[in-house]
């Protein structure tokens, strides 16, 4: 009865000669690490790539944003400066540039010093 009883293992066909042979433990397990190999390959290359296209979708408004921000400062340089010159028509020049770039110094200094606070 123990001749009757087999063990069915998967049989591969040999390359060369198209003749099938037994697969080996070794090999089944051989195979699998190879599979699993190129499936975390696979997902590791999808993430990658997803992280592109969301870094690109992003790219484009933070250059807007960066922009806007930078043409910001520019304009308010440019009002204070006005400011300035308005001023030195009642006071001299450099008392003038006192007056509007000293409160704003103060104000920065606070600025940075509460922010480093709630660091």
């Amino acid at each position: 009865m123990d001749s009757v009883q087999q063990k069915s293992v998967s049989m591969s066909p040999d390359a060369a000669s198209g003749v099938r042979r037994e697969r080996t433990m070794v090999d089944i397990f051989k195979d699998m690490g190879e599979n699993i190999q190129g499936l975390i390959r696979g997902e590791v290359r999808l993430v990658k790539s997803e992280v592109r296209e969301e870094i690109a979708k992003r790219t484009q408004p933070a250059k807007m944003i960066l922009t806007g921000a930078v043409l910001g400062l520019f304009g308010a340089a440019y009002i204070l400066l006005s400011g300035i010159y308005a001023l030195s028509l009642v006071v001299p020049a450099w008392a003038a540039a006192g007056i509007v770039g000293l409160p704003l110094a103060l104000i920065g200094v606070i600025l940075i010093n509460n922010g480093l606070n709630k660091l």
